[in-house]
């Protein structure tokens, strides 16, 4: 739609909405709209409606699915991609892959690694998954697997920088540091602002103590993705590093703004601040 037309599209839907609308298909369509115009409170209540109304309706489940997952609320996200799947969803690589990543988050190994499965024999030439589904065979111990799956989305795609920087990943478990900085390197060759990519170069480089280019590499991930929450957890440990608590809390603060989610920032800062006997 049109920004004209979305807003009186809008404005019809919330009327309809207010007058106590019978059809599932006018809250869904509202959140549609509203989770387009980021007003993510008001889809997901939206969706939820929508639901009420017409339980056996996949779109609503896997709509409200995705922005669970969007907003790494896993768990909810796979209640609702489950359903979907019952409901009998279209396979769609969104929702497999999506539900990969959750079961891997969520240390459900084998479910993830069905999931990706499932996408790999339906689009056997996506670069891509061959690199989601390597990190999963990583984290499940399996290196050689992990190792055949980055080479043969390199074999598909010699320039995809992910699964330069996904092998770099692999190297940096086994501590090969020099063989882990020099995918990240190529993965950055290829593209230039992967912050996940030079802030991960950056970790190496902190491994190894060489704290000049790790601060580099930590502040070129900030400039180029600003709400990149590692970089400055990252960061905020070179800091601490340095023995400069103010500016360590200063980045872990950051990437707690940016990521409420990431764990290791609040650890971090609660270090300090019992270092410091800062309490209150």
């Amino acid at each position: 739609l049109e920004l004209g037309q979305e807003d009186r599209a809008k404005k019809d839907l919330l009327a309809a909405a207010d007058k106590g609308a019978k059809r599932s298909d006018v809250y869904l369509l509202l959140g549609h709209i509203q989770q387009a115009n980021k007003e993510y409170t008001e889809a997901v209540a939206q969706y939820g409606k929508a639901i009420e109304m017409a339980p056996e309706d996949y779109r609503a489940h896997l709509r409200r699915a995705n922005y669970y997952f969007r907003f790494k609320q896993y768990e909810e996200a796979l209640v609702d991609y489950d359903r979907a799947v019952e409901l009998d969803a279209p396979v769609s690589t969104e929702l497999f892959v999506n539900r990969g990543i959750i079961h891997s988050q969520l240390n459900h190994m084998n479910q993830a690694l069905a999931d990706f499965n499932t996408v790999i024999r339906q689009h056997p030439d996506s670069a891509r998954i061959y690199c989601l589904r390597g990190l999963l065979y990583k984290d499940m111990g399996k290196m050689n697997k992990a190792l055949d799956d980055f080479s043969q989305a390199l074999i598909i795609d010699p320039n995809i920088p992910e699964a330069y920087y996904s092998r770099g990943l692999l190297h940096q478990d086994l501590e090969e540091y020099a063989e882990a900085i020099n995918e990240f390197s190529e993965a950055i060759r290829l593209k230039s602002d992967y912050a996940d990519a030079l802030n991960q170069r950056g970790a190496v480089f902190f491994l190894l103590e060489d704290f000049d280019k790790s601060i580099l590499d930590f502040n070129e991930a900030i400039r180029v993705q600003p709400e990149h929450a590692p970089a400055y957890n990252n960061r905020g440990n070179l800091a601490r590093k340095a023995g400069d608590y103010p500016r360590a809390i200063e980045d872990y603060a950051k990437a707690i703004e940016c990521d409420p989610y990431l764990a290791d920032a609040y650890y971090n800062r609660g270090f300090i601040f019992a270092l410091r006997k800062d309490y209150e």
